[in-house]
């Protein structure tokens, strides 16, 4: 019992403890936030201070004449409007580099999402993001060696869809084994509608009846 008592109370003055050191981080936040507050506050009156005072030795150096201080002004201005600019286009570029990536890999999901199923999809994606690029928003196919080319993007999926090095990725292509037709050598027979194009026109050009027996079914 008495074991249970001195564990109560262990708990209890933990408890205290506890607050106790919550108030004090609580009150150390409270204080830095009013330690930034003052640094902000100092930083824009002393930023103010000291354009006033350029803004008073240039009026001097004007009433004085003093060509080499007006002309000195004006090339610091020049040097540090260059780095703003300078500094807006590398955000800018940033910016516009990861939108475009941001479109390819969009189109890439796209395209692969209506070609492939579960984690074949990402697979393909994979693919045929290496294949793409995009620059002001619109999205070109390259060609192996990472050059641009003229080919749009449909006829760049029917070629995806006619290349058998992702046949066994592609939709409706991942069934193999016996049980088929007993004419097509125990293959599976896709059915008309599972038939991406090239198949299609791939079986009409092979066998001619069989095209029209699957596609009447």
């Amino acid at each position: 019992m008495s074991e249970l008592k001195e564990a109560l109370e262990l708990i209890e003055e933990m408890k205290k403890t506890a607050k106790s050191m919550t108030r004090d981080f609580n009150a150390l936040k409270s204080n830095q936030e009013s330690l930034m507050d003052d640094a902000k506050s100092h930083k824009r009156r002393l930023d103010e201070y000291k354009e006033e005072v350029e803004k008073d030795r240039l009026e001097k150096a004007k009433e004085d004449g003093d060509v080499d201080s007006l002309l000195k002004a004006e090339q610091e201005k020049t040097v540090k409007l260059s780095q703003e600019v300078s500094d807006l286009k590398t955000d800018a570029e940033v910016k516009d580099k990861k939108a475009n990536a941001d479109l390819v890999k969009l189109k890439a999901n796209e395209m692969a999402a209506r070609n492939a199923d579960g984690h074949n999809v990402s697979l393909l994606s994979d693919v045929i993001g290496r294949s793409l690029q995009a620059k002001d928003g619109v999205v070109t196919v390259l060609d192996a060696g990472g050059k641009e080319t003229t080919t749009t993007l449909e006829d760049f999926e029917k070629e995806i869809q006619a290349d058998e090095r992702y046949g066994s990725i592609l939709r409706g292509n991942q069934s193999s084994g016996a049980g088929g037709n007993g004419g097509n050598g125990g293959a599976v027979v896709k059915k008309f509608n599972e038939m991406n194009g090239s198949e299609r026109k791939a079986l009409r050009d092979k066998d001619p009846t069989e095209y029209d027996r699957l596609k009447s079914q």
